[in-house]
């Protein structure tokens, strides 16, 4: 049971998606959450050898749109044969579903932790007048949840994208040794552009620190009331620029990285990766884990995506949701919603 738990989290199969009419989103449009992850479709074709005939005079151009015209080239090409491990015809998919969720949740924590600060500023009274004396009990709310987001949402995140994921990537898409992208311009472009996304990650985690410390500021007893109000208005701003640097991150990781893992790497192997990823996370966290990609996942209004997460995740974790909200979610990620 408790393997079942695990697996699910990081696992799943991509679709496309679109908005309804009763503003739900349903599948094949291009204003879908997601970006469309392959012009239009989430499935690619079975392909090898396709980057062979991406020109090196076009090393000129930039990184994103080399591999663009890669993926596109891979799309259009008829030869089936290879590529993969496997020789089917069947079209591959992206199945390391719990990366994107995780990302998800941590864009969606950053912003309830926004909206606590600026609840917490609205809220702060600060004396005024010379003969004013400024409170000195602390609130303890901001910190713990800083905590939550920073130190267990954002940390397991980067801790499997530092150890697992992104070394796993450069070794497909950049190590020449590997032999899955034969043109040496493409290999470049896909290293120039991890390298661009780990740039961007390193100032989100250094923002992160100071949003942790500011946060222990804006709760401490040793801060007068005017202390913790600026503390709590930069957690706000800074917050804020957390969850858009993230969203921007997952953008572009959804329309370049993504997309060459379903086309490159065999779904055996992906699945492969998804255990030790699941390893990495443990039982009791991947069940925190779980529930915060729940919400995130349902926040989005998404048919699509609930409908993948249902039939990605066994009916008994599904079961088990509430539950491990109330007693292991809720008691440290509740204070985000005042809970």
């Amino acid at each position: 049971m408790k393997a079942i738990h695990l697996i699910v989290l990081w696992t799943a199969a991509v679709t496309t998606k679109s908005t309804a009419p009763n503003g739900r989103r349903t599948s094949s449009s291009s204003s879908s959450f997601w970006p469309s992850l392959v012009a239009g479709s989430t499935t690619v074709p079975n392909t090898k050898h396709a980057d062979d005939d991406v020109c090196t005079t076009e090393s000129a151009a930039s990184p994103d749109a080399l591999i663009e015209r890669f993926l596109r080239d891979n799309r259009n090409h008829d030869d089936t044969s290879g590529g993969h491990d496997d020789n089917s015809t069947t079209p591959k998919k992206f199945h390391v579903q719990g990366w994107r969720w995780h990302t998800l949740s941590l864009v969606r924590d950053a912003g309830r932790l926004q909206r606590l600060a600026l609840r917490k500023i609205s809220t702060t009274t600060v004396p005024t007048g010379s003969d004013a004396v400024e409170d000195d009990s602390g609130d303890s709310d901001l910190d713990m949840a800083a905590e939550h987001v920073i130190d267990f949402n954002m940390k397991g995140l980067h801790a499997v994208e530092d150890e697992l994921f992104f070394p796993w990537l450069r070794s497909i898409l950049v190590d020449e040794k590997s032999g899955v992208v034969h043109a040496a311009n493409v290999r470049n472009a896909f290293g120039a552009v991890l390298d661009s996304i780990e740039t961007e990650r390193l100032f989100v985690r250094k923002l992160a620190s100071q949003v942790r410390e500011q946060a222990r500021i804006a709760s401490s007893t040793n801060s007068t009331p005017t202390r913790r109000s600026e503390a709590a208005s930069n957690v706000a701003q800074m917050s804020s620029t957390l969850a858009t640097r993230t969203r921007d991150i997952l953008t572009r990781q959804e329309q370049l990285l993504v997309p060459a893992v379903a086309a490159l790497v065999p779904e055996s192997e992906q699945k492969s990766f998804n255990s030790r990823v699941i390893r990495k996370l443990g039982i009791f966290d991947s069940r925190l884990h779980l529930v915060g990609m729940y919400d995130a996942v349902m926040e989005t209004a998404d048919i699509v995506e609930e409908k993948l997460f249902e039939e990605m995740i066994p009916m008994i974790p599904r079961m088990m949701i509430p539950r491990w909200r109330r007693k292991l979610y809720e008691p440290k990620a509740g204070v985000l919603e005042g809970v």
